[in-house]
């Protein structure tokens, strides 16, 4: 049986005047007048009959007299006001009056019952089905667990009556989860929460995607060294489709487990330390109004999207200053064809750390190097680096650095290039890429006097050759002031 609600019928005669043939009617319904509330009930005018003794006048015309039926009614007739089998159907119970005068004001009743068998069906069952995205990131992962369970009990995806499927992975334009929850609630009772699903958020290590800590309770002491972020920004939203027909369906609890705080002296304080995992559980209180339960078989179009929204935060670790640092370098300007040793000074704190690199450029105004200066053993231009030339300035302040180049008959451009090693710094200024600092080599200048014949007939300089018809001087180029 199930439960269904039924209105009063009045009417105003004048005292005396036999009702014979009068209708009144009478309306059953499964939605309580008082609160709106559907019953869950399923019913149709062949569900019922009239208590007692009472006949149908033919089987199945839904027409019923006498048995528990007040003196001066002759009969009650059954019929659907909707369609027989919906969940919002209603009936129409029709009173038909017979010979009856009243003098005063009379009250008629009529028990209305239903049919042992094929009776009213009380609907067990409500439809779920709802959307949950959850942000992505290195920086945590997710998980699915049991509801009603305190611990951390996992959820498969065909939880009972209900599947829970991933719709959409995060992409770099759209960085979230999207699941879908579908199925139905057995047994259902009437406005009472049915809770779905548990989500977790964990600490992951970035660079791994790996778990930092235990599972979150009372005795979890999480672990903030080397990865110290932590949760911020616990929110969620949910996005209704008619909503006002939804107005407490869906509830959402957020839990967040926090850090001890620990004390210089190792205790453990009362004020709850940084947050290092989050849980959201979702239930689902299904509406009992008539539109409730015609929107049940729309709930796929309807959308329904809960959205769990939390970042981290990953403070800052404050690094001690660092004092190693090349402070100066002292580079010749020019030299000449042969210049012989020569020497590069750099200066520094004490253990700074650098490399030192001179390149013979492959033109005056092309940095690609094609030669490379080694400075150890007796140094000289190399077409490899043996990257060795690294260095570390000692208490003295200072590196001399002694190279000789081998002579050139040309012009030729140098570049020197420090780079630092380890934690040193090198001051804005100094030469850290080609073309920062350079020098050149010069070479030599020529000039070439050859004899020539005014007169061709009058000069017979056949055979003699550009040794006897040319003069070359050769000097080095002047090095610049």
């Amino acid at each position: 049986m199930g439960t269904w609600y039924t209105t009063i019928a009045t009417a105003t005669e004048l005292g005396g005047t036999d009702l014979v043939d009068d209708l009144y009617d009478i309306v059953i319904s499964p939605v309580d007048p008082d609160t709106g509330m559907h019953s869950g009930t399923y019913i149709q005018a062949s569900h019922f009959k009239i208590g007692g003794s009472a006949t149908e006048t033919s089987t199945g015309s839904g027409v019923w007299q006498s048995g528990n039926l007040d003196s001066g009614i002759a009969s009650v007739t059954f019929t659907d006001l909707g369609t027989a089998g919906s969940i919002n159907n209603t009936v129409k119970a029709r009173v038909k009056m017979g010979t009856i005068s009243p003098e005063v004001d009379t009250s008629f009743h009529i028990d209305i019952d239903e049919k042992t068998t094929g009776g009213t069906t009380q609907v067990a069952t409500r439809v779920i089905w709802f959307n949950v995205k959850i942000p992505d990131s290195d920086y945590w992962t997710h998980a699915f667990y049991q509801p009603w369970s305190n611990a951390w009990v996992p959820q498969s995806a065909v939880n009972g009556s209900v599947t829970r499927v991933l719709l959409s992975s995060p992409t770099a334009a759209n960085p979230w989860y999207k699941y879908r929850f579908s199925g139905t609630i057995d047994n259902y009772q009437l406005d009472a929460d049915y809770e779905i699903v548990k989500i977790g958020a964990f600490r992951t290590n970035p660079s791994t995607q790996q778990l930092l800590d235990a599972s979150p309770s009372a005795s979890t002491v999480p672990d903030f060294n080397p990865h110290n972020h932590y949760f911020t920004y616990n929110t969620v939203n949910t996005a209704i489709q008619f909503a006002t027909y939804y107005p407490d369906a869906y509830s959402t609890a957020l839990a967040e487990w926090h850090a001890p705080q620990i004390d210089v002296e190792g205790n453990i304080s009362d004020q709850p330390g940084v947050p290092y995992a989050l849980s959201l559980t979702i239930s689902y209180n299904p509406p009992d109004t008539w539109v409730g339960w015609v929107l049940d078989q729309y709930l796929g179009w309807l959308g329904h999207t809960i959205t769990w929204n939390f970042d981290v935060t990953e403070p800052l670790v404050e690094i001690a200053p660092n004092d190693d640092e090349v402070t100066g370098v002292q580079i010749p300007t020019e030299l000449d064809s042969t210049s012989g040793y020569q020497t590069i000074v750099v200066r520094g704190t004490v253990g700074a750390t650098y490399e030192l690199s001179i390149t013979e450029r492959t033109s005056l105004k092309d940095f690609t190097p094609t030669k490379f200066y080694n400075f150890t053993g007796v140094g000289r231009l190399k077409t490899t680096y043996n990257g060795k030339n690294k260095f570390i300035i000692d208490s003295s302040g200072r590196n001399k650095h002694i190279f000789m180049l081998p002579d050139v008959t040309e012009k030729k451009m140098y570049d020197v290039v420090l780079s630092p090693v380890g934690s040193t710094t090198i001051k804005d200024g100094l030469p850290t890429k080609l073309g920062d600092k350079t020098f050149m080599k010069t070479g030599y200048n020529t000039l070439t006097i050859r004899a020539t014949a005014a007169t061709e007939a009058n000069w017979d300089l056949s055979g003699t050759g550009t040794s006897v018809r040319d003069a070359v001087i050769s000097r080095k180029e002047k090095r610049r002031k």
